[in-house]
């Protein structure tokens, strides 16, 4: 019997927890069938060996891709779910853990119930709620202070205007796969596209794109920020380039979807001055080329801070002005 859902767990170099986030997942109190299909992304650690482990006791539910070199979180992700058979598809990362049994459950009602929808999103936490997590859906732009269905229209530029969190955490919600497949079809480069350093923008942006959003209040997943990530770390070459490749795909997307240019100036303000800040920080030299296609991508003229900087940057006052900022930093 085909499932009906679903389950993506991608993971790499999360042996301690990756046990934990299918756990979670075989959890489930469902009333139709479900399939786990996890991408180990060559760890190199302990990781395949927890996920084989898994596929061997559950074979009729885990399925664990083939294993291969290296591929990055966007080729990791697509592989994956081009492997789904499920109608519904959803996702838990490997660090992660969902919180309810019930999420397969309550979603897929949702959406049977909303045939204009073709994402059911519920909230979430950030942290185990046990230790004192916040609640995921408190920050201003997320779907969650919007009505119980969300246009696909409204909130496409949510989508492409986040500053710190997307409008719904694709690991707490449920989509219809058939949706994001149509859009992939039509133009693979404006779902799966490496240069745009993550996976959940375009998807979110696709789906945007297919139809509305329904939602519930219930948290299904305790979500954990990593001390160290692409887009949570120390190092302020990697930040800058992270929100390089975050400020082309918005621009990119947007072009793509219609999304007028102006609905996204706060984005653009906000990720601009962070980007060249760590740029600016970071001493790193190869990263001009990157900045010098991202300001000529957007038509905004960048503030006195984001041009100071990158200026300086391409003179030889950049390592004096660099010392100076840290001496002055607090």
């Amino acid at each position: 019997m085909n499932p009906l859902v679903s389950v993506i767990i991608i993971t790499y170099r999360q042996a301690d927890t990756v046990g934990k986030a299918i756990e979670s997942v075989l959890a489930q109190q469902a009333s139709f069938p479900f399939e786990i299909v996890i991408g180990e992304d060559g760890s190199g650690d302990a990781t395949r060996q927890v996920c084989l482990d898994y596929a061997r006791r559950y074979p009729e539910i885990v399925r664990l891709m083939p294993e291969a070199p290296n591929k990055g979180l966007v080729d990791n992700y697509f592989d994956t779910l081009l492997e789904c058979r499920g109608e519904f598809v959803t996702d838990c990362a490997g660090d992660d853990r969902w919180s309810s049994p019930h999420k397969l459950e309550r979603l897929v009602a949702l959406l049977r119930a909303n045939p204009s929808a073709v994402v059911a999103a519920s909230d979430w936490t950030i942290g185990d709620p046990a230790c004192g997590g916040q609640r995921g859906s408190d920050h201003p732009a997320t779907v969650f202070n919007m009505p119980p269905l969300v246009r696909g229209r409204d909130l496409l530029p949510l989508c492409l205007a986040h500053i710190d969190t997307l409008p719904y955490n694709l690991s707490a919600s449920l989509y219809r796969r058939e949706a994001l497949m149509e859009a992939y079809r039509e133009n693979p480069s404006m779902v799966r596209n490496k240069a745009f350093g993550c996976e959940d923008v375009p998807v979110l942006a696709a789906l945007a794109s297919r139809g509305d959003a329904v939602w519930m209040r219930e948290p299904t997943l305790a979500y954990a920020v990593e001390e160290e990530s692409v887009s949570n770390t120390r190092d302020a070459a990697k930040l800058a380039s992270f929100y390089l490749k975050s400020m082309h795909c918005t621009a990119v997307l947007a072009r793509h979807y219609g999304v007028p240019e102006q609905t996204l100036s706060h984005f653009y303000a906000c990720k601009s001055r962070f980007c060249i800040a760590q740029a600016f920080l970071s001493g790193d030299g190869s990263l001009r080329p990157a900045i010098r296609e991202m300001l000529g991508e957007w038509s905004f003229r960048p503030d006195f801070s984001v041009m100071l900087r990158w200026r300086l940057m391409n003179t030889p006052l950049w390592g004096m002005a660099r010392l100076m900022q840290k001496k002055l930093a607090p």
